[in-house]
């Protein structure tokens, strides 16, 4: 009866910690996320978002299929065909984009961006998902 006894309260005494340990971990993940969702540290959104979204996933087929049909219709004057596809996929309209690049822009992009990344995407390298959202106040 004695040992019994021992093995339920054990049995109690784990269940205990094993539910008040779940439930802790339950609640400082939400406030967590919470805070992440709230206060962006360090542009954790945006990485989220371009583990989703990457410039790999377009391919030169995509070009001229039916996925980029919204797009095909207007050739913005600065982007290439897989530039504008890119920005289609991450929900920008190409077509409320500025069709010049004024002196105070680019700057800007190149502060947010850095030198060389602007220079490639100058020569048609897609912008990623990240440089979107770094650069998205410039325009």
């Amino acid at each position: 009866m004695e040992e019994e006894k021992k093995k339920s309260n054990f049995r109690n005494y784990f269940l205990t910690v094993v539910l008040t340990f779940i439930l802790t971990t339950i609640i400082i993940s939400g406030f967590l996320a919470l805070y992440v969702v709230k206060k962006n540290p360090f542009n954790v959104q945006a990485c989220i978002v371009s583990s989703f979204l990457s410039p790999s996933d377009i391919q030169a087929g995509d070009v001229n299929a039916g996925s980029a049909t919204a797009v095909s219709s207007f050739d913005h004057p600065l982007l290439s065909d897989t530039q504008e596809v890119m920005l289609d996929k991450a929900g920008i309209d190409v077509e409320t984009l500025p069709s010049t690049i004024s002196p105070a822009m680019e700057a800007c992009f190149r502060d947010s961006l850095g030198d060389s990344r602007v220079n490639e995407i100058m020569q048609g390298d897609a912008p990623g998902p990240l440089d979107l959202f770094k650069a998205k106040g410039c325009l």
